[in-house]
């Protein structure tokens, strides 16, 4: 069980920060910050309306994306960050957005179940994204998501799809495919294109050879520089504190 974790809120600041100052040394903005899952763990309405209330402080005014992760509670987002009443809505059901920004689109699927570890994209997620690939009029798409893609990203396994789902993304106007889920940054392919798994804001979790599993605090966040619908750069940045949280 992991112990002595410190807020999240911490080591995001820190990256905010980080990014801020070394895009603007490079003669830099940031377009869009994508934040791919997980915003909350097992959170309350409270929590998630602090964490909107937080970041729209924090970025001024740059696009924010999000996407929800297995630890997202659906009725408590919609409550506490889209202050939206629930009474009367399924609240666990997916939270999908595709939306302009600048000259391209941002699609946000919802392919998680909270409290479900495992993710999965259905018949009804494939459908959902055709239209709003077909919304975007062929201009270029960030697609984001909550689990990875690529096999052999380590011990947790991807998110469970059919062969209509790469060649989707493939014949269609996507520059990338953001995800997280794992903790650990991947750069990997899916359908031929770009796909890229962040680090995350609160630990990393290292399998040893006795079989248990130990978690130290380690975080970081990727930038990633498009033009004309191809990913030109990645800048990975990750920080270890040096402190272990646990074992188990």
């Amino acid at each position: 069980m992991v112990c002595a974790m410190r807020s999240p809120l911490i080591s995001l600041d820190f990256c905010l920060t980080h990014a801020f100052e070394e895009t603007a040394s490079c003669g830099e903005k940031i377009g869009l910050i994508a934040v791919t899952g997980d915003l909350c763990e097992d959170g309350e309405a409270e929590d998630y309306r602090v964490l909107r209330e937080y970041l729209e402080e924090r970025t001024k005014g740059i696009p924010l994306a999000v996407t929800l992760g297995n630890h997202d509670c659906k009725e408590n987002f919609r409550t506490g960050w889209l202050n939206e009443p629930t009474e009367g809505k399924k609240g666990d059901q997916p939270w999908h957005r595709a939306f302009p920004v600048e000259d391209f689109w941002v699609v946000s699927l919802d392919n998680a179940v909270h409290g479900d570890s495992n993710g999965r994209i259905t018949p009804a997620h494939l459908e959902w994204l055709k239209q709003a690939f077909a919304a975007a009029g062929g201009r270029q798409i960030i697609l984001m998501t909550h689990h990875h893609m690529i096999p052999g990203q380590g011990p947790v396994p991807p998110v469970t799809y059919g062969e209509e789902f790469p060649e989707l993304i493939r014949t269609s106007p996507v520059a990338c495919v953001l995800c997280g889920h794992t903790h650990h940054n991947h750069e990997g392919l899916l359908g031929d294109k770009a796909c890229y798994t962040a680090d995350g804001m609160s630990f990393y979790g290292e399998n040893l050879q006795d079989g248990t599993v130990r978690f130290r605090e380690k975080f970081g966040y990727s930038l990633l520089k498009l033009e004309d619908g191809i990913v030109k750069e990645r800048l990975v940045r990750t920080f270890d504190t040096g402190r272990l949280l646990g074992k188990m």
